[in-house]
């Protein structure tokens, strides 16, 4: 979903709504936020998933904490800073995110490791 929804606001047709544009800004936000909550091994839910669970000596790093950041108050939760806004440059998130995920991927030991095939 992450590279879909970068790809739509990269080619999406001239003149599209404004409501449309936001969806697709929000749903990249959030999976980026869960894409760098799982590299960073951190979860909330004793049942979230983490790359710690495929890698077990993957070292947990988080390449976007400031999109999290933007993404936990502006998108994902009601408060006065959602009208801070602080300007996240999107295809730098995706950057770092998609080396980092690479990386991770490396890391997975080879049983483990055609879950990621789509990667």
């Amino acid at each position: 979903m992450l590279k879909q929804t970068a790809g739509w606001l990269v080619t999406a047709p001239p003149g599209a709504p404004l409501p449309t544009w936001n969806a697709f800004i929000e749903s990249f936000g959030i999976h980026a936020r869960t894409l760098g909550d799982f590299l960073a091994n951190r979860g909330n839910h004793r049942d979230d998933v983490l790359a710690k669970h495929y890698a077990p000596d993957w070292t947990a790093e988080d390449p976007a904490p400031s999109l999290a950041k933007s993404v936990d108050k502006q998108v994902a939760h009601l408060t006065l800073v959602r009208l801070e806004k602080t300007p996240v440059n999107l295809w730098a998130a995706l950057a770092r995110l998609t080396e980092s995920f690479g990386r991770f991927v490396l890391a997975v030991p080879e049983p483990r490791r055609p879950c990621f095939d789509w990667f």
